[in-house]
């Protein structure tokens, strides 16, 4: 894997490519006529492949990507998977690049659920659906973190909310943070003022430091912090507790929220590519899915596997897409 994270964008002509082969004398007899479809040969990359992640190095997104990067280059000898980060408008900036490549089998994307949101509240010329969808790997939940000492419940945070605009860190307008905190004063009188961060790691250190009075991520990003007791965690945005080390945080529902929010974060391929170019890359990630690389990855990073892959995937977007949209309706997006 070879990283590069300059703004020069990566512009190279598709290559033309021919099916050669001769119809059988019986074939041609019969005068049977061949179906296109099964004409369509398997397909792999002829160049390197760029994968495109819209923030900053160093979060969740980015730490995926490389992971899986890694991943790919090592089930398949010869594959080179170059990293790009294109930061910038909640993701809207590298995620419209990658929109332009329609029909670009050597285009990547990894994204969150900034895909999803970022277009319920702005003007931007994709939409998730316009994009292949490849995999995810695991549940996407969101948890809310404080300094340690600031507060001790979500109902201590709504009460002062209620009192006092409190600040909370986001990764943008339309992040599951903000789908979140967006959800919590819908049904309270509290008063939310987002704080929007470019990485998972530079949020959690606000909310260490106490330049926001909480925030709300991957739970990858602080739970070293809420192992080492510096920073606190207030609730789980998720049916139900997660297992292992963040057994002990409650959910909102337990603390008498009903604010479940599940996002996504996954790889995608450029639009409109054909059945063999897709069927590439959802094989490799379902071949990723099968290692013991993979399932390290997972326990590194305390994910609750939810393995979703082409059709299964494009129905948690669709899921996810209604969820996302109800939250942002009637706040100003």
């Amino acid at each position: 894997m070879r990283n590069t994270h300059t703004n020069n964008r990566r512009w190279s002509a598709l290559g033309a490519f021919a099916l050669i082969g001769a119809l059988g004398l019986a074939g041609c007899a019969a005068g049977g006529q061949a179906n296109p479809e099964d004409q369509e040969e398997s397909w792999e990359p002829t160049r390197d492949v760029t994968m495109s992640v819209p923030f900053a190095a160093g979060g969740g997104n980015d730490t995926f990507a490389r992971t899986m990067a890694d991943a790919f280059e090592d089930l398949r000898p010869g594959l080179t998977i170059v990293v790009e980060n294109r930061e910038g408008a909640s993701g809207a900036i590298g995620t419209s690049e990658v929109f332009q490549q329609a029909g670009n089998p050597h285009r990547l994307l990894i994204s969150g659920s900034n895909i999803v949101t970022v277009p319920l509240e702005r003007e931007v010329p994709y939409n998730v659906f316009d994009f292949t969808p490849v995999g995810q790997p695991a549940a996407q939940e969101a948890m809310a973190v404080t300094r340690t000492g600031s507060f001790d419940n979500l109902q201590d945070v709504i009460d002062e909310a209620e009192e006092r605009t409190l600040t909370v860190g986001v990764g943008g307008t339309a992040d599951l943070g903000a789908i979140a905190s967006n959800l919590l004063a819908q049904n309270s009188d509290a008063q939310f003022e987002f704080v929007i961060f470019t990485s998972g790691p530079e949020m959690t250190r606000a909310a260490l430091t106490g330049d926001v009075d909480f925030a709300i991520s991957a739970p990858e990003n602080s739970i070293e912090f809420v192992k080492d007791g510096s920073i606190h965690a207030l609730a789980m945005f998720s049916p139900e507790r997660l297992s292992g080390e963040l057994a002990d945080v409650p959910t909102a529902v337990e603390q008498g929220f009903d604010v479940v929010v599940e996002g996504v974060r996954g790889l995608w391929a450029a639009p409109d590519l054909s059945d063999a170019e897709a069927a590439y890359w959802t094989d490799l990630f379902q071949e990723w899915t099968e290692t013991p690389e993979f399932a390290e990855y997972m326990e590194a990073t305390n994910a609750v596997e939810q393995i979703r892959i082409g059709a299964d995937f494009t129905e948690l977007l669709e899921t996810f897409s209604a969820t996302a949209e109800e939250a942002l309706s009637g706040t100003g997006s």
